[in-house]
């Protein structure tokens, strides 16, 4: 059973834990990674969530908790060690943004890299499908609500920073 720490609203570590699937205390936060690849072309890889967990047979980014001990960064590089077989270091992630919201912390990641999609190992308990999608086409997969809700908004964040002005 995973086991995640609980920080304040800054991001400070408080010293409590919980296990995966409990519930966040009153006043506590637990941090939650979402990471945008992206290759050199400017499309982004999308991965299709596994029917058996929240989100099941959406569209979405690589995402996740980062386990007790890790820090949001070192969360972020396990996150898609595990889901996509890909290791890609510190240096190439770049954080976006930090949202908060009732009791989680996102912080945003976007890495640029090419990737071979016959490379990438699936986690199998996750994500059932990947593939390439330009911005506008990710888009068109939001408009059909064929993405993964909370994924939605750091969406429009990455784009409005790094796309919008390609319209």
């Amino acid at each position: 059973m995973e086991i995640r720490d609980l920080y304040d609203k800054n991001k400070r570590l408080i010293g409590q834990t919980i296990r995966k699937g409990e519930k966040v205390p009153s006043g506590a936060y637990i941090i939650i990674v979402k990471i945008f690849i992206e290759n050199k072309d400017g499309k982004l890889l999308l991965q299709k969530r596994n029917q058996n967990i929240d989100g099941g047979g959406k569209w979405a980014i690589t995402s996740g908790h980062p386990k007790s001990g890790e820090s949001s960064l070192e969360g972020a590089i396990t996150e898609v060690y595990e889901e996509l077989g890909i290791d890609i270091s510190s240096e190439n992630l770049e954080l976006i943004d930090t949202m908060v919201e009732e009791n989680v912390i996102s912080d945003v990641y976007r890495v640029v890299m090419n990737i071979d999609l016959k490379d990438i190992k699936l986690q199998k308990e996750e994500v059932s499908e990947v593939k390439f999608a330009s911005y506008d086409e990710t888009l068109e997969i939001i408009e059909k609500d064929r993405f993964f809700k909370f994924h939605k908004q750091p969406f429009k964040i990455i784009y409005k920073k790094f796309h919008e002005f390609e319209k």
